[in-house]
């Protein structure tokens, strides 16, 4: 077995240390200079974008179109039927409908207690005729 005195064992643990702080600086710069590329890029990108969108023609046309976006957005209120007003004109109309036809059924129950009554009166009346000709025969 290798025996190691003190010094040898600072010695090579300086030298591990050394070796991973220099691995990792190394690391570390080679992320730095990937990310330093990649935001320099998107820069130039952004950059040509917003060359390519704010054209003299473009800004005009931009500019037409937030003022008709802003005119719609002023006629909507007044154009829209919105959701809400929908359920309640149908829960209004369903309402009406409801109403009529409650009306319209006890129309058809009075015409039928009347159609009962007539048919009641007229047995009844032809009963009497019976009973007042069966009561003239006795009588002669």
């Amino acid at each position: 077995m290798v025996e190691l005195t003190w010094q040898q064992l600072m010695w090579v643990t300086g030298i591990f240390l050394t070796l991973f702080i220099a691995w990792n600086g190394f690391l570390i710069a080679i992320i730095k200079g990937l990310l330093s590329r990649v935001i320099t890029s998107m820069d130039a990108k952004i950059e040509a974008l917003s060359k390519g969108i704010c054209s003299p023609d473009r800004c005009e046309e931009l500019k037409r179109v937030r003022r008709e976006l802003t005119e719609t957005r002023v006629e909507l209120p007044m154009a829209y039927w919105r959701r809400d007003d929908a359920l309640r004109e149908q829960t209004i109309m369903q309402a009406k409908i409801d109403a009529v036809a409650i009306a319209q059924n006890q129309f058809v129950l009075r015409e039928d207690q009347i159609r009962d009554t007539t048919v009641m009166h007229a047995k009844l009346d032809r009963l009497a005729e019976r009973i007042e000709r069966l009561l003239e025969g006795k009588a002669q």
